[in-house]
């Protein structure tokens, strides 16, 4: 039998390439990478948080804990106890030099104070919250990402920007649109709450003259109802002789209800803009 070049042409328009499956070691050694990566990117991570980042299921958790075991050993994370009894883990030099070699941005965390700090809850929930917006489709850093060069825009030009560093950015790239951060957790006078709200009225404007991202609002997350009673009567103190404007003003502030429960167990959150 014949073949003309037009059956040889079908036969391998029909022959598609076969994915080749990882091998046991190569899905270990991803694992070890996201895993390093994840602390990179939080400074510091209980296994929960850094399941939800890389893996996202109860399966997953064992494979991040059985993960984390090995880089114990190996001697690139560090586990530190953590405020809330339980344990979190840096990047130690060694971790963050097995990064490097891979063209991975990476800086141990050996000397973070929020780890057993006053501010691991803050921190803990900040980061929590970026990851759950990384995981819907969302460019999302915290403030520890941003500094450590991960975000496209920098701290010296949210600074210059916003007089002030925030506690994370979303990004959303497909609209060049970015939002400001800002975690509550413990008690803040009400005027420093109201410098906060203020930046509402930056919105519009471009982040920074070399970047395409336009200011779109702020996100002002917490997990105990007084502080939106707090951030309510802020913006009322704030925009009371702003007539029509409130309303507008008030659209531009997110509020992102976390719920949580003891000792730092994350549920959900859900997200309704500032109402006046």
């Amino acid at each position: 039998m014949r073949y003309s070049a037009d059956d040889a042409s079908a036969f391998l328009r029909k022959s598609a390439p076969i994915a080749k499956r990882q091998s046991p070691c190569e899905r270990a050694a991803m694992s070890k990478l996201m895993v390093l990566s994840t602390l990179a990117a939080y400074g510091h991570c209980r296994p929960v948080e850094i399941n939800a980042a890389c893996f996202g299921s109860r399966s997953g958790l064992r494979m991040t804990q059985r993960c984390l075991r090995h880089l114990v050993e190996s001697g690139e994370v560090k586990p530190c106890r953590n405020p809330v009894g339980s344990t979190s883990f840096v990047l130690t030099h060694i971790g963050a030099r097995t990064l490097e070699l891979r063209g991975l941005p990476g800086k141990h965390g050996l000397d973070i104070r929020s780890v057993s700090g006053a501010t691991f809850i803050h921190h803990s929930l900040t980061s929590r919250y970026v990851i759950e917006k990384k995981l819907r489709g969302w460019d999302a850093f915290t403030e520890f990402g941003i500094g450590a060069g991960l975000a496209p825009i920098s701290t010296s030009a949210l600074r210059a920007r916003f007089q002030k560093t925030p506690d994370g950015v979303l990004i959303d790239k497909k609209a060049d649109r970015l939002f400001l951060i800002e975690v509550e957790c413990a008690f803040k006078p009400l005027d420093k709450i109201m410098a906060i709200l203020s930046l509402a009225n930056l919105v519009g404007a471009r982040a920074h003259a070399d970047l395409p991202y336009v200011f779109a609002g702020l996100v002002l997350v917490y997990a105990e109802p007084s502080h939106a009673a707090r951030i309510e009567r802020a913006a009322r103190l704030l925009w009371s002789e702003r007539g029509p404007e409130q309303a507008t003003l008030a659209s531009r502030v997110i509020l992102s209800k976390v719920d949580v429960s003891l000792p730092l167990v994350w549920r959900d959150f859900t997200e309704t803009p500032l109402a006046l």
